[in-house]
C-alpha cells in the first residue's frame, strides 16, 4: 500500500537506526541483500528505448514482458480483444477501457480514442502512464472509450503504405532509429472496424462508439503512428492529438494530400522543448498544408501547467509552456486548427498532464460519413478474445513472486532492525 520511493526510506532509516547494534561485515551483508531483494519487487515500467526511465523505475526491453499478442502485466480489467492482422496473419491484439458511466447507460454512444505506446514498450505501459483512462473516468457521460492496441515486435508501422519513398525522405533525420514497416494502418483499419460495427458479445464496446468521433494518440513511436493513422485514413480518424512524436515520411505535400484523399484534419502535438523527436516545425506545416486555408499567423499563447512531482528526480515538471496554433484551416464547422504545444525544458518523457489538453481540443471534431469507410468488421479469435490462460497464469505468477520477495524485505528488515 505504500509507494517503492516511500517503502525504500522507510526500510533504508530502519537500517540506519541499527547501525550500533551490528558489526560491519554483517550489517553490509544485510543492507546489499535488502537493496536487492528490493529492486527485484520494483514494478516494470519502460522508457520508449532500449533502457532509461519514465519517472519511476529503470528497466530493459527484454524485461518489459509483452509480445504481440499477450501482455502479462496489463490490468486483467481491461478485456482483451484479437484478430488476425499483418505480417503473417497472426493475432495482433487490444484492451479496451470502456467508462462505468457507458456502461451503465445503454443509450450511450461515445468516442474512441485509440492511444498506442512508445516503441520498446508495451500496450500496458501506455494504459498506466498516459492519463487517457483516468480522464475518461471522470468525465461522467461526456466520456470516450479507450482502445491500448499492441504494436508488432514493441514497433509500428511509422512509414505505413508507401515506406520506399518515407525512408528516403527519413534518410538522415533521427540517426539511430530504424522505420519499421509492418501494415499497422490494416491493423488499426480493422480495429476501428471491430469496435464499432461487430455485434457479437466478445466486443466491449459493442454498440457504444460514434463512428463519426474516432481519435488516434499516442507517446513517440505511437505518436509517429498516429500522425500515419490521421494521415493515410482521415476518412476515419476525425482528429488526432499526440505527444513526443512527428510525422515519419512526408516529401511532397500536394502530392500525398492527393494520394491518401487527405481532409482537413485538426491536429494537437505536443512535446518538449528539449525533445529531439519532437523539436520540428514540420510535422506542424506539413498538417497546416493538408488542411488548407489555415491563417499565415500563428498564435502564440502563454500556457502554465499543473504543478507535479517527480519523486525519482526529487524535483517538479516543468510548468511553462507555449501553445502555438494555425487557425480558420479548411472550410468544416468548427474549423480546423493545427497546434503545438511546447513544454519549455522537458525531454523525451511521459507527461500524463497532456491527456485532458488533448481531450478538450480534440473532442469538439466529427467526421462525417465515417461509419461507410472502415471495412465490414473482422472475426475477432475466440481463444483470445479474454486473456488467455497463459496470459492470466503468467500475471498471477508474477503477482505471486513480487509479493513473496517483498516478504523477504520485509523479513530482511526485521533482521537488520532487531
Amino acid at each position: 500500500f505504500f509507494s517503492l520511493a516511500a517503502r525504500r526510506r522507510s526500510l533504508m532509516m530502519r537500517a540506519h537506526d541499527a547501525t550500533t547494534t551490528m558489526t560491519p561485515a554483517p550489517k553490509k551483508t544485510l543492507l546489499l541483500g535488502l537493496l536487492m531483494l528490493l529492486q527485484c519487487t520494483a514494478p516494470v515500467l519502460a522508457k520508449d528505448g532500449k533502457t532509461g526511465y519514465t519517472g519511476d523505475v529503470k528497466t530493459t526491453v527484454k524485461d518489459v514482458g509483452c509480445t504481440r499478442s499477450e501482455d502479462s502485466t496489463m490490468d486483467n480489467l481491461y478485456p482483451k480483444t484479437c484478430i488476425a492482422g499483418p505480417p503473417d496473419g497472426g493475432l495482433r491484439c487490444w484492451w479496451t477501457h470502456v467508462p462505468a458511466a457507458v456502461k451503465s447507460d445503454a443509450s450511450l454512444k461515445v468516442p474512441l480514442v485509440i492511444d498506442m505506446h512508445g516503441g520498446g514498450l508495451c500496450a500496458h505501459h501506455e494504459a498506466l502512464a498516459s492519463g487517457f483512462k483516468q480522464v475518461s473516468d471522470s468525465l461522467g457521460g461526456n466520456t470516450f472509450i479507450v482502445a491500448w492496441p499492441q504494436g508488432y515486435d514493441y514497433q509500428w508501422g511509422t512509414c505505413g503504405s508507401d515506406c520506399d519513398k518515407a525512408k528516403t525522405a527519413n534518410a538522415g533525420k533521427n540517426a539511430g532509429k530504424a522505420i519499421a514497416s509492418q501494415d499497422d494502418l490494416t491493423f488499426l483499419t480493422n480495429l476501428v472496424a471491430y469496435m464499432v460495427k461487430n455485434q457479437a458479445a466478445a466486443n466491449p464496446a459493442k454498440g457504444r462508439v460514434d463512428p463519426e468521433r474516432v481519435y488516434s494518440t499516442g507517446f513517440s513511436m505511437g505518436c509517429m503512428m498516429s500522425h500515419r493513422l490521421a494521415m493515410e485514413r482521415s476518412n476515419i480518424v476525425a482528429a488526432f492529438g499526440c505527444h513526443g512524436g512527428q510525422l515519419i515520411g512526408h516529401y511532397n505535400l500536394t502530392e500525398q494530400k492527393k494520394q491518401y484523399g487527405i481532409q482537413p484534419t485538426a491536429a494537437y502535438m505536443t512535446g518538449g522543448t528539449e525533445d529531439h523527436w519532437f523539436n520540428s516545425f514540420d510535422s506542424m506545416d506539413a498538417w497546416a498544408t493538408f488542411a488548407g486555408g489555415c491563417a499565415s499567423e500563428m498564435t502564440n499563447t502563454t500556457v502554465e501547467l499543473p504543478r507535479v512531482f517527480v519523486e525519482k528526480t526529487g524535483s517538479y515538471k516543468p510548468t511553462n509552456a507555449t501553445l502555438r496554433v494555425r487557425s480558420s484551416c479548411g472550410s468544416s464547422t468548427p474549423a480546423v486548427e493545427v497546434a503545438r504545444l511546447e513544454i519549455a525544458g522537458a525531454g523525451h518523457v511521459m507527461d500524463n498532464r497532456m491527456a485532458n489538453l488533448t481531450w478538450q481540443f480534440l473532442k469538439k471534431y466529427k467526421r462525417a460519413g465515417a461509419l461507410a469507410a472502415p471495412p465490414a468488421s473482422p472475426n475477432a479469435t475466440a481463444a483470445a478474445a479474454s486473456p488467455s490462460n497463459k496470459s492470466a497464469a503468467a500475471a498471477t505468477n508474477q503477482t505471486a513472486a513480487r509479493g513473496l520477495l517483498l516478504l523477504a524485505v520485509v523479513v530482511l528488515a526485521a533482521a537488520v532492525v532487531y
